[in-house]
Formats: structure tokens, C-alpha cells, sequence
């Protein structure tokens, strides 16, 4: 081999080496996604609301989320203790596990304002306005 050759196939091989070892090997599962509430830090999908519960208390999230009837209402809510949540006029009752995104999801199919609770102290998470 000339030394144009072998240095070619040293760069091909190189490129390959690199692209391997950088490649996004991930997957993605219908598991339960598990984190640790730390300093208000986690991990959930950024494109929905998101709820940090910490010792019964909401310490993260918006204080109003908003959505047209007719439409789906989405959001997350992570907890540090097992616990539920209650979406009043919906009547939905949404059981929390400690340390586990809990994904919250239903039509929006009765206009008004309505209160997100954490069922054991009473507390406002937030409030759903559905226009």
C-alpha cells in the first residue's frame, strides 16, 4: 500500500471508530419513569407542565394551566412521598408513588376553573381553566 492509500484508510477508519463510539445507542420503553426530586431538579418531558411535590407541598410548577375544551389535558406531577391527586369537577383521583413521574391525561370536555389538589392535606397544586 502507498502511503496516500494507507493513510486514507486510517482516516476512514478513524471516522468510523469516532462515529461508533458517539453513537445514541437509547431506547425508549412504556416503563415507569423513576427520579429523584433533588433541589427541584428532574428529569420529565419538557413540553408538559410539571409538578415537583415535596413533603406535601408543590415547591414547582405554574400556578394555572390553561386548555380549550375539546382538548387534552396533559401534565406530570412528581412526588417524594407516596401520595394522590385530585382534579375537582373531573373527578379524577391520581395515585402518586415516591420518586415516580406520574403522567396526568384526559379530555378537557367541561369548561370552568377547577382545583388540582394533593388529596391527604387539602393543598392546591394548581388550577385547570378550561375555556
Amino acid at each position: 500500500m502507498n502511503l496516500s492509500r494507507t493513510a486514507a484508510v486510517i482516516a476512514v477508519g478513524a471516522v468510523l471508530f469516532a462515529g461508533g463510539c458517539s453513537a445514541d445507542k437509547s431506547t425508549t420503553t412504556n416503563e415507569t419513569t423513576t427520579a429523584t426530586v433533588a433541589d427541584g431538579v428532574t428529569n420529565a418531558p419538557a413540553d408538559i407542565p410539571e409538578f415537583i411535590i415535596h413533603n406535601g407541598a408543590v415547591v414547582s410548577g405554574p400556578s394555572t394551566i390553561s386548555y380549550k375544551t375539546g382538548g387534552t389535558v396533559k401534565f406530570t406531577v412528581i412526588s417524594d412521598k407516596d401520595d394522590q391527586i385530585h382534579v375537582h369537577g373531573y373527578d379524577k383521583e391520581i395515585a402518586l408513588k415516591s420518586g415516580e413521574y406520574q403522567t396526568v391525561e384526559f379530555k378537557a370536555t367541561i369548561p370552568g376553573k377547577f382545583e388540582i389538589e394533593i388529596h391527604s392535606n387539602d393543598s392546591l397544586v394548581c388550577t385547570l381553566e378550561v375555556s
